[in-house]
Protein backbone atom coordinates (compact mmCIF):
# COMPACT_ATOMS: atom_id res chain seq x y z
CA UNK A 1 0.00 0.00 0.00
CA UNK A 2 1.23 3.46 -0.92
CA UNK A 3 0.09 6.72 0.68
CA UNK A 4 -0.22 9.30 -2.10
CA UNK A 5 -1.52 12.85 -2.47
CA UNK A 6 -3.22 13.37 -5.82
CA UNK A 7 -3.73 16.82 -7.30
CA UNK A 8 -5.84 18.12 -10.15
CA UNK A 9 -6.09 21.50 -11.83
CA UNK A 10 -8.98 20.92 -14.21
CA UNK A 11 -10.20 22.55 -17.38
CA UNK A 12 -12.65 24.68 -15.39
CA UNK A 13 -9.55 26.59 -14.19
CA UNK A 14 -11.17 27.32 -10.84
CA UNK A 15 -8.68 25.83 -8.42
CA UNK A 16 -6.68 22.85 -7.19
CA UNK A 17 -8.32 19.64 -5.96
CA UNK A 18 -6.19 17.71 -3.45
CA UNK A 19 -6.93 14.25 -2.05
CA UNK A 20 -5.12 11.60 -0.03
CA UNK A 21 -5.39 7.97 -1.09
CA UNK A 22 -3.88 4.76 0.24
CA UNK A 23 -3.75 2.12 -2.47
CA UNK A 24 -1.86 -0.80 -3.95
CA UNK A 25 -2.58 0.60 -7.41
CA UNK A 26 -5.00 -2.24 -8.06
CA UNK A 27 -8.04 -3.29 -6.04
CA UNK A 28 -7.26 -1.85 -2.60
CA UNK A 29 -8.46 1.72 -2.02
CA UNK A 30 -8.70 3.87 1.07
CA UNK A 31 -9.97 7.36 0.25
CA UNK A 32 -8.78 9.60 3.06
CA UNK A 33 -10.36 12.95 2.21
CA UNK A 34 -9.16 16.15 0.66
CA UNK A 35 -9.98 19.75 -0.09
CA UNK A 36 -10.53 22.21 -2.92
CA UNK A 37 -8.39 25.33 -2.91
CA UNK A 38 -9.63 28.06 -5.28
CA UNK A 39 -7.36 30.11 -7.48
CA UNK A 40 -7.36 33.87 -7.23
CA UNK A 41 -9.82 35.11 -9.92
CA UNK A 42 -7.04 36.93 -11.78
CA UNK A 43 -4.93 33.75 -11.95
CA UNK A 44 -7.93 31.72 -13.12
CA UNK A 45 -8.45 34.20 -15.97
CA UNK A 46 -4.81 33.90 -17.04
CA UNK A 47 -5.06 30.09 -17.04
CA UNK A 48 -8.17 30.12 -19.21
CA UNK A 49 -6.46 32.32 -21.80
CA UNK A 50 -2.91 30.94 -21.76
CA UNK A 51 -3.57 28.88 -24.91
CA UNK A 52 -3.55 32.20 -26.83
CA UNK A 53 -0.11 33.16 -25.49
CA UNK A 54 2.85 33.10 -27.91
CA UNK A 55 5.48 34.46 -25.51
CA UNK A 56 7.17 31.34 -24.09
CA UNK A 57 8.64 33.32 -21.18
CA UNK A 58 5.15 34.15 -19.92
CA UNK A 59 4.18 30.47 -20.15
CA UNK A 60 7.27 29.37 -18.21
CA UNK A 61 6.60 31.99 -15.53
CA UNK A 62 2.97 30.83 -15.33
CA UNK A 63 4.16 27.24 -14.92
CA UNK A 64 6.35 28.28 -11.99
CA UNK A 65 3.46 30.13 -10.34
CA UNK A 66 1.12 27.18 -10.92
CA UNK A 67 3.64 24.83 -9.30
CA UNK A 68 4.03 27.14 -6.31
CA UNK A 69 0.23 27.22 -5.98
CA UNK A 70 0.28 23.41 -5.81
CA UNK A 71 3.09 23.30 -3.25
CA UNK A 72 1.30 25.78 -0.98
CA UNK A 73 -2.00 23.94 -1.41
CA UNK A 74 -0.39 20.62 -0.45
CA UNK A 75 1.19 22.18 2.64
CA UNK A 76 -2.14 23.69 3.63
CA UNK A 77 -3.87 20.33 3.22
CA UNK A 78 -1.22 18.54 5.31
CA UNK A 79 -1.42 21.16 8.07
CA UNK A 80 -5.22 21.15 8.10
CA UNK A 81 -5.36 17.35 8.13
CA UNK A 82 -2.61 16.99 10.75
CA UNK A 83 -0.64 14.68 8.45
CA UNK A 84 3.15 14.58 8.55
CA UNK A 85 4.77 15.14 5.16
CA UNK A 86 7.13 12.22 5.86
CA UNK A 87 4.13 9.87 5.71
CA UNK A 88 3.52 10.71 2.03
CA UNK A 89 5.18 8.33 -0.41
CA UNK A 90 4.42 10.24 -3.61
CA UNK A 91 2.51 13.16 -5.09
CA UNK A 92 0.46 12.50 -8.23
CA UNK A 93 0.80 15.81 -10.08
CA UNK A 94 -1.36 16.19 -13.18
CA UNK A 95 -0.42 19.82 -13.82
CA UNK A 96 -2.70 21.92 -15.99
CA UNK A 97 -3.60 21.20 -19.62
CA UNK A 98 -2.98 24.21 -21.85
CA UNK A 99 -3.10 22.42 -25.21
CA UNK A 100 -4.59 19.16 -26.44
CA UNK A 101 -4.77 18.53 -30.20
CA UNK A 102 -5.00 14.93 -31.31
CA UNK A 103 -4.99 15.86 -34.99
CA UNK A 104 -1.37 16.84 -34.47
CA UNK A 105 -0.67 14.23 -31.79
CA UNK A 106 0.11 16.90 -29.19
CA UNK A 107 -0.78 17.48 -25.57
CA UNK A 108 0.80 19.79 -23.01
CA UNK A 109 0.32 19.92 -19.25
CA UNK A 110 2.31 22.70 -17.59
CA UNK A 111 3.69 22.10 -14.09
CA UNK A 112 7.29 21.72 -12.92
CA UNK A 113 7.55 18.35 -11.15
CA UNK A 114 11.17 18.98 -10.18
CA UNK A 115 10.27 22.24 -8.46
CA UNK A 116 7.30 20.61 -6.72
CA UNK A 117 9.57 17.85 -5.39
CA UNK A 118 11.96 20.46 -3.99
CA UNK A 119 9.20 22.58 -2.45
CA UNK A 120 7.39 19.66 -0.80
CA UNK A 121 10.23 17.22 -0.08
CA UNK A 122 8.21 14.40 -1.70
CA UNK A 123 8.74 12.29 -4.81
CA UNK A 124 6.46 13.38 -7.65
CA UNK A 125 4.81 11.45 -10.47
CA UNK A 126 3.73 13.69 -13.37
CA UNK A 127 3.40 13.88 -17.19
CA UNK A 128 0.78 11.13 -17.36
CA UNK A 129 -0.48 11.66 -20.91
CA UNK A 130 2.39 11.86 -23.37
CA UNK A 131 3.48 8.21 -23.27
CA UNK A 132 -0.01 7.19 -24.36
CA UNK A 133 0.03 9.69 -27.24
CA UNK A 134 3.52 8.55 -28.27
CA UNK A 135 2.10 5.03 -28.56
CA UNK A 136 -0.81 6.14 -30.75
CA UNK A 137 -3.42 6.89 -28.09
CA UNK A 138 -5.34 10.11 -27.49
CA UNK A 139 -3.87 10.76 -24.04
CA UNK A 140 -7.33 11.09 -22.52
CA UNK A 141 -9.35 10.22 -20.62
CA UNK A 142 -7.09 8.64 -17.98
CA UNK A 143 -9.40 8.50 -14.96
CA UNK A 144 -11.38 5.41 -16.19
CA UNK A 145 -9.07 2.83 -14.60
CA UNK A 146 -9.79 4.50 -11.25
CA UNK A 147 -13.53 4.47 -12.01
CA UNK A 148 -13.18 0.73 -12.66
CA UNK A 149 -11.50 0.22 -9.29
CA UNK A 150 -14.32 2.13 -7.57
CA UNK A 151 -17.05 0.17 -9.36
CA UNK A 152 -15.46 -3.15 -8.44
CA UNK A 153 -15.04 -2.11 -4.81
CA UNK A 154 -18.76 -1.24 -4.73
CA UNK A 155 -19.85 -4.40 -6.56
CA UNK A 156 -21.31 -2.46 -9.52
CA UNK A 157 -21.48 -3.43 -13.17
CA UNK A 158 -23.11 -1.94 -16.29
CA UNK A 159 -22.30 1.41 -14.73
CA UNK A 160 -21.57 4.83 -16.23
CA UNK A 161 -19.32 7.32 -14.48
CA UNK A 162 -20.10 10.73 -15.96
CA UNK A 163 -17.59 13.41 -15.05
CA UNK A 164 -18.61 16.97 -15.86
CA UNK A 165 -15.68 19.34 -15.46
CA UNK A 166 -14.61 21.84 -18.11
CA UNK A 167 -15.08 18.92 -20.52
CA UNK A 168 -17.50 16.00 -20.01
CA UNK A 169 -16.26 12.44 -20.16
CA UNK A 170 -17.85 9.03 -19.82
CA UNK A 171 -16.58 5.73 -18.44
CA UNK A 172 -18.63 2.56 -18.95
CA UNK A 173 -17.79 -0.45 -16.81
CA UNK A 174 -19.20 -3.96 -16.74
CA UNK A 175 -17.76 -7.24 -15.52
CA UNK A 176 -15.60 -7.71 -18.61
CA UNK A 177 -14.89 -4.35 -20.25
CA UNK A 178 -14.10 -0.70 -19.68
CA UNK A 179 -14.93 1.90 -22.34
CA UNK A 180 -14.18 5.60 -22.01
CA UNK A 181 -14.16 8.79 -24.05
CA UNK A 182 -14.78 12.52 -23.85
CA UNK A 183 -18.49 13.14 -24.36
CA UNK A 184 -18.37 16.83 -25.25
CA UNK A 185 -18.27 20.20 -23.51
CA UNK A 186 -18.87 20.39 -19.77
CA UNK A 187 -18.86 23.57 -17.72
CA UNK A 188 -16.38 25.39 -19.96
CA UNK A 189 -18.90 26.77 -22.47
CA UNK A 190 -21.21 28.10 -19.76
CA UNK A 191 -18.43 29.42 -17.52
CA UNK A 192 -16.58 31.24 -20.29
CA UNK A 193 -19.77 32.80 -21.66
CA UNK A 194 -20.85 34.11 -18.25
CA UNK A 195 -17.40 35.42 -17.42
CA UNK A 196 -17.12 37.24 -20.73
CA UNK A 197 -20.55 38.82 -20.36
CA UNK A 198 -20.79 39.73 -16.67
CA UNK A 199 -17.56 38.49 -15.00
CA UNK A 200 -19.38 35.61 -13.23
CA UNK A 201 -17.27 32.46 -12.87
CA UNK A 202 -20.13 29.93 -13.18
CA UNK A 203 -23.90 29.51 -13.10
CA UNK A 204 -24.47 28.64 -9.45
CA UNK A 205 -27.07 25.89 -9.24
CA UNK A 206 -28.02 26.51 -12.88
CA UNK A 207 -30.27 29.37 -11.80
CA UNK A 208 -29.39 31.68 -14.72
CA UNK A 209 -29.86 29.00 -17.39
CA UNK A 210 -33.15 27.87 -15.86
CA UNK A 211 -34.62 31.33 -16.54
CA UNK A 212 -33.71 31.37 -20.23
CA UNK A 213 -34.98 29.99 -23.54
CA UNK A 214 -32.93 27.61 -25.70
CA UNK A 215 -31.80 28.94 -29.09
CA UNK A 216 -32.07 25.81 -31.24
CA UNK A 217 -30.35 27.44 -34.20
CA UNK A 218 -27.19 27.64 -32.10
CA UNK A 219 -27.77 24.05 -30.93
CA UNK A 220 -27.80 22.87 -34.54
CA UNK A 221 -24.53 24.70 -35.19
CA UNK A 222 -22.87 22.68 -32.43
CA UNK A 223 -24.45 19.48 -33.72
CA UNK A 224 -22.73 20.02 -37.07
CA UNK A 225 -19.31 19.95 -35.42
CA UNK A 226 -17.25 16.87 -36.26
CA UNK A 227 -16.93 15.96 -32.58
CA UNK A 228 -20.71 15.53 -32.16
CA UNK A 229 -20.95 12.39 -34.28
CA UNK A 230 -17.29 11.31 -34.27
CA UNK A 231 -16.40 7.70 -33.44
CA UNK A 232 -15.18 6.63 -30.02
CA UNK A 233 -12.72 6.70 -28.37
CA UNK A 234 -12.30 10.46 -28.73
CA UNK A 235 -11.00 13.36 -26.65
CA UNK A 236 -11.68 17.08 -26.65
CA UNK A 237 -9.77 20.28 -25.96
CA UNK A 238 -11.74 22.72 -23.76
CA UNK A 239 -11.29 25.47 -26.38
CA UNK A 240 -12.41 23.35 -29.36
CA UNK A 241 -15.66 25.27 -29.89
CA UNK A 242 -14.25 28.79 -29.68
CA UNK A 243 -14.87 29.32 -33.39
CA UNK A 244 -18.66 29.42 -32.84
CA UNK A 245 -20.28 32.84 -32.34
CA UNK A 246 -22.04 32.99 -28.96
CA UNK A 247 -23.39 36.52 -29.24
CA UNK A 248 -26.72 35.74 -27.57
CA UNK A 249 -29.42 38.36 -27.13
CA UNK A 250 -29.40 38.02 -23.34
CA UNK A 251 -27.59 36.30 -20.51
CA UNK A 252 -30.31 33.85 -19.53
CA UNK A 253 -30.90 32.56 -23.07
CA UNK A 254 -27.16 32.10 -23.56
CA UNK A 255 -26.78 30.08 -20.36
CA UNK A 256 -29.88 28.02 -21.16
CA UNK A 257 -28.67 27.23 -24.67
CA UNK A 258 -25.14 26.26 -23.64
CA UNK A 259 -26.46 24.09 -20.81
CA UNK A 260 -28.82 22.37 -23.24
CA UNK A 261 -25.92 21.81 -25.66
CA UNK A 262 -23.83 20.26 -22.88
CA UNK A 263 -26.66 17.85 -22.01
CA UNK A 264 -27.28 17.10 -25.69
CA UNK A 265 -23.67 16.04 -26.28
CA UNK A 266 -23.78 13.79 -23.22
CA UNK A 267 -27.07 12.14 -24.23
CA UNK A 268 -25.79 11.62 -27.78
CA UNK A 269 -22.67 9.96 -26.39
CA UNK A 270 -24.70 7.64 -24.16
CA UNK A 271 -26.71 6.49 -27.19
CA UNK A 272 -23.52 5.96 -29.19
CA UNK A 273 -22.24 3.65 -26.46
CA UNK A 274 -25.10 1.20 -27.13
CA UNK A 275 -24.73 -0.77 -23.88
CA UNK A 276 -27.04 -1.81 -21.06
CA UNK A 277 -26.81 0.88 -18.37
CA UNK A 278 -27.98 0.19 -14.83
CA UNK A 279 -26.87 3.46 -13.26
CA UNK A 280 -25.23 6.75 -14.19
CA UNK A 281 -23.04 8.21 -11.44
CA UNK A 282 -22.18 11.91 -11.87
CA UNK A 283 -19.07 13.60 -10.49
CA UNK A 284 -17.30 16.91 -11.12
CA UNK A 285 -18.51 20.47 -10.66
CA UNK A 286 -21.30 20.12 -13.24
CA UNK A 287 -23.26 17.86 -10.90
CA UNK A 288 -24.12 20.98 -8.87
CA UNK A 289 -25.96 22.57 -11.81
CA UNK A 290 -29.55 21.57 -11.08
CA UNK A 291 -30.76 22.77 -14.48
CA UNK A 292 -28.23 20.54 -16.24
CA UNK A 293 -29.06 17.57 -14.01
CA UNK A 294 -32.73 18.03 -14.82
CA UNK A 295 -31.97 17.88 -18.55
CA UNK A 296 -30.03 14.63 -18.08
CA UNK A 297 -32.50 12.93 -15.68
CA UNK A 298 -32.11 9.59 -13.89
CA UNK A 299 -28.58 10.21 -12.67
CA UNK A 300 -27.06 9.65 -9.24
CA UNK A 301 -24.62 11.95 -7.49
CA UNK A 302 -21.38 10.17 -6.58
CA UNK A 303 -21.72 11.87 -3.17
CA UNK A 304 -24.51 9.33 -2.48
CA UNK A 305 -21.73 6.71 -2.29
CA UNK A 306 -19.95 8.61 0.47
CA UNK A 307 -17.33 10.34 -1.70
CA UNK A 308 -16.91 14.06 -2.29
CA UNK A 309 -17.60 14.41 -6.00
CA UNK A 310 -15.21 17.35 -6.26
CA UNK A 311 -12.23 15.13 -5.40
CA UNK A 312 -12.60 12.22 -7.82
CA UNK A 313 -9.92 13.32 -10.28
CA UNK A 314 -7.49 14.16 -7.48
CA UNK A 315 -7.99 10.67 -6.03
CA UNK A 316 -7.61 9.28 -9.54
CA UNK A 317 -4.22 10.86 -10.18
CA UNK A 318 -3.03 9.59 -6.82
CA UNK A 319 -4.16 6.13 -7.92
CA UNK A 320 -2.48 6.56 -11.33
CA UNK A 321 0.73 7.59 -9.58
CA UNK A 322 0.68 4.29 -7.71
CA UNK A 323 0.18 2.40 -10.97
CA UNK A 324 3.06 4.32 -12.55
CA UNK A 325 5.39 3.45 -9.67
CA UNK A 326 4.37 -0.21 -9.97
CA UNK A 327 4.66 -0.15 -13.79
CA UNK A 328 0.98 -0.99 -14.28
CA UNK A 329 -1.08 0.24 -17.27
CA UNK A 330 -3.01 3.49 -16.96
CA UNK A 331 -4.50 3.56 -20.48
CA UNK A 332 -6.09 0.93 -22.71
CA UNK A 333 -7.30 0.47 -26.30
CA UNK A 334 -10.91 1.02 -25.18
CA UNK A 335 -10.17 4.17 -23.17
CA UNK A 336 -7.69 6.19 -25.24
CA UNK A 337 -7.38 4.16 -28.44
CA UNK A 338 -3.78 3.16 -27.72
CA UNK A 339 -2.86 -0.09 -29.48
CA UNK A 340 -1.86 -1.99 -26.30
CA UNK A 341 -2.25 -1.16 -22.59
CA UNK A 342 0.36 1.39 -21.55
CA UNK A 343 1.82 2.63 -18.33
CA UNK A 344 2.75 6.29 -18.22
CA UNK A 345 3.98 9.08 -16.03
CA UNK A 346 7.42 10.34 -15.09
CA UNK A 347 8.94 9.90 -11.64
CA UNK A 348 10.96 12.67 -9.98
CA UNK A 349 12.62 11.47 -6.77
Amino acid sequence: MLKIIGTMSGTSCDGIDIALIETDGESKLKLKGGMVIPYEPSFSTVLKNIYKESDYKKIIKLEKTLTEYHANAIKKFLNTSDINASEIGFIGFHGHTVFHNLGEGLTWQIGNANLLAELTGSSVVSDFRRRDIAAGGQGAPLVPVFHQALARSWGLDNTIFLNIGGVSNITYIDKEEIIAFDAGPGNALIDDFLYKRVAISYDEGGKIGARGKVDFEVVRTFQKDVFYSGPIPKSLDRNHFNYIDLNFANLEDGAATLTYITADFIKKSLKTLNREIKQIIVCGGGRKNKFLMGLLQEVKQIDEYGIDGDLIEAYAFGYLAARTVKKLPISYPTTTGVKTPKSGGTLVL
